[in-house]
């Protein structure tokens, strides 16, 4: 049974949670298949951080309009790979929004299941502020550990636009302009 936290509690109670994995996150990799390929720089105009400046930052992905999609924690991960850190209801559709946008590229954008995002109650081990709670706790990814209790943490997400799958969007838009 999972362990359910109140994120509107206050002062919030982190103890439960200290170096537990979140279950409720996923982690996408997007990397390079050749030596000459960049992904920040392929990250760079798509997503509303610096890629090419410190990590792990804080980002999201906008519709045209300036709509959130996703936002996530870009980290770096190894042989320039980076690794974005987002909900896991929606790293299918990350993955596949950025494949969109990758055109030419030699790029491998795929969720990673061997990899988990856990909570640090405490500063260390290359943890980055949480900034979707307060109160100082950190967030790390790391290799996924079979097993554990769940920590299930229902945030606020009534702000993001949900993209639209295109095969249910096409005709509902005929028939609305044939008038059905």
């Amino acid at each position: 049974m999972a362990q359910r936290l109140d994120y509107r509690q206050w002062p919030p109670d982190f103890t439960a949670m200290a170096n537990e994995r979140l279950f409720s996150r996923a982690v996408v990799r997007v990397a390079p298949e050749e030596p000459g390929e960049d992904a920040a720089q392929f990250l760079q105009g798509l997503v509303t951080n610096d890629m090419t400046g410190t990590l792990p930052a804080y980002a999201g992905l906008l519709t045209p309009q300036g709509k959130t999609l996703f936002d996530f924690i870009v980290w770096p991960g190894a042989d320039g790979a980076l690794l974005l850190d987002c909900e896991a209801d929606a790293a299918e559709d990350l993955a596949r929004r950025l494949s969109l946008y990758r055109l030419r590229r030699k790029l491998t954008i795929a969720v990673d299941p061997a990899l988990g995002v856990y909570w640090q109650a405490e500063l260390g081990d290359g943890g980055a502020p949480d900034p979707s709670l307060p109160g100082g706790l950190r967030r790390s990814v790391g290799g996924a550990v079979p097993g554990g209790q769940p920590i299930v943490v229902e945030p606020d997400t009534r702000h993001r636009q949900r993209p639209a799958s295109c095969d249910s969007a096409v005709p509902a838009l005929v028939a609305s302009i044939k008038g059905v």
